[in-house]
């Protein structure tokens, strides 16, 4: 008997051992297809830096109550510093893990306001947004651009992380981050 039990925790081992590796591989491979479609749908997730969260935030000028929302949220980094400054925040992230992860930063943070959908950006309504984040990649800030005109009210604002829009003058610009109005 008393050879028989450490085999058994040998074997319980090697099991478990191999469902954490399938596991592992099964959220890798995921993460992976997420990050493809991302690619393609507009652009990949890269966290922000802290320093380009402070500056989109002072670019937005947001009040207390405005809602915003945050194009391809990734791990929600730009949400929780919106919503410490009392906005209202939507995340819309096509990846489900960064949705999950994001979630759980939330709680951790304790942001308030906050909902976030696994979704394509692309089919979702901008009509009633009042502050636009987005970090896309050049070639996709044009198709954005008619989306923008298309659905948003006048005198809303957009802040781009990194690549602004063709053909449309940010009202503000502190390095790579400007805002623009939508006319």
């Amino acid at each position: 008997m008393s050879s028989i039990l450490p085999v058994f925790w040998s074997i319980v081992g090697h099991i478990a051992l191999a469902l954490f590796f399938i596991v592992l591989f099964l959220l890798l491979g995921v993460y992976f297809i997420y990050t493809l479609i991302a690619i393609f749908r507009g652009a990949a997730y890269v966290p922000t830096t802290h320093a380009r969260v402070a500056r989109l935030m002072d670019l937005a000028v947001i009040s207390p109550g405005e809602k915003l929302l945050d194009l391809g949220s990734g791990d929600g980094r730009i949400l929780v510093a919106a919503a410490k400054r009392g906005a209202v925040c939507i995340g819309i992230e096509i990846n489900p893990l960064l949705c999950i992860y994001s979630r759980l930063r939330m709680k951790f943070f304790g942001a308030k306001n906050v909902t976030i959908s696994q979704a394509n950006f692309w089919d979702v309504s901008l009509a009633d947004v009042d502050i636009l984040t987005v970090y896309l990649i050049p070639g996709r800030m044009g198709q954005l651009k008619e989306k923008v005109f298309a659905e948003m009210k006048s005198g809303s604002r957009v802040v781009t992380g990194v690549y602004p829009f063709p053909d449309w003058q940010p009202e503000k610009r502190e390095g790579d981050v400007c805002l623009f109005r939508v006319p």
